[in-house]
């Protein structure tokens, strides 16, 4: 499903939550993991993961193990306030 660039994120997440179009939707569906879709601000720096991991798929939340709250972390250090935290996949591959 291509991007519609008209849409809100908090559209685009609702519509793409249920999405089975490749096999790592499917599995997703399968073993009841969650849709980890991106979260933060517009325009700002993005931070761009490969994709979920078992903790992320657990939380619904990208970047929320070990190393994501050593990012976290970093960016509060930063004092940034303009970021968004992504994966380039939003379903767990194994």
């Amino acid at each position: 499903m291509p991007a519609d660039r008209t849409k809100t994120l908090p559209q685009l997440r609702e519509e793409w939550t249920t999405c089975v179009a490749c096999e790592l939707g499917k599995k997703r569906v399968a073993s009841a993991g969650a849709f980890v879709f991106g979260e933060g601000t517009r325009g700002g720096i993005m931070f761009i993961g490969e994709g979920p991991g078992k903790t992320d798929e657990i939380e619904g939340q990208p970047f929320s193990d070990a190393s994501g709250k050593l990012l976290r972390r970093v960016i509060k250090l930063l004092d940034l306030e303009n970021y968004y935290l992504t994966n380039c996949v939003s379903c767990r591959a194994c």
